[in-house]
């Protein structure tokens, strides 16, 4: 049962949520246009606001239920280090797919689900400082990498380290992996901002 829970992590982690929604929305492969990223803030520019915000949510829930499954059968077969084996499955199932040859998003919304479920509090500060640096700084990736730094900072500071701070410390190493392209245009000051709202 431990290893179908780890198969499914990372299966269902792989979803391709972003290149699905856009497909039947717009006939679009979202890989070829934009940022050619799978995840939300790419769906956002290709698609609208309405199928991005229906891509972040199931890309959350793509890193929260397989980890709360392993969570709930953990309690009654402990095993160390399971859950947060777990955890990171489904974030590289969605960082390199095999839907679409091992080309898939960020990971910023499954980090953000899987971890969620062990850490509820510090997920929601992290959240909070996403919005307020977007709604700042008008920078998504800035944004995606200081919430990722709060809610390892915000999570140890809370629940103390452990195996599980441990493995969203590497979930949160994988996130900065996933925007290094990001980081060079910074360093260039060629990073795009969002459109103020009106």
């Amino acid at each position: 049962m431990r290893w179908l829970i780890l198969i499914f992590a990372f299966l269902f982690g792989a979803f391709p949520t972003g290149y699905i929604v856009v497909w039947v929305l717009k006939r679009i492969n979202i890989q070829t246009v934009g940022s050619g990223n799978i995840g939300s803030t790419n769906v956002g520019r290709v698609a609208g606001k309405g199928p991005a915000l229906l891509t972040q949510a199931v890309d959350v829930v793509k890193g929260f239920l397989p980890t709360l499954l392993a969570i709930l059968y953990n309690r009654a077969h402990p095993a160390p280090y399971f859950v947060e084996i777990t955890a990171l499955l489904t974030i590289l199932g969605h960082d390199f797919t095999p839907y679409l040859l091992f080309r898939g998003g960020k990971g910023v919304n499954t980090t953000f689900g899987a971890f969620l479920s062990l850490f509820p509090i510090a997920g929601i500060i992290a959240f909070v400082s996403h919005l307020l640096v977007r709604k700042t700084l008008r920078i998504v990736s800035v944004a995606s990498m200081i919430a990722g730094f709060v809610f390892c900072a915000s999570a140890t500071l809370i629940y103390g380290w452990s195996t599980a701070t441990l493995a969203l410390t590497i979930a949160f190493g994988i996130l900065l992996f996933q925007h290094r392209a990001n980081l060079v245009r910074l360093a260039k000051n060629q990073e795009p901002r969002e459109a103020p709202k009106k």
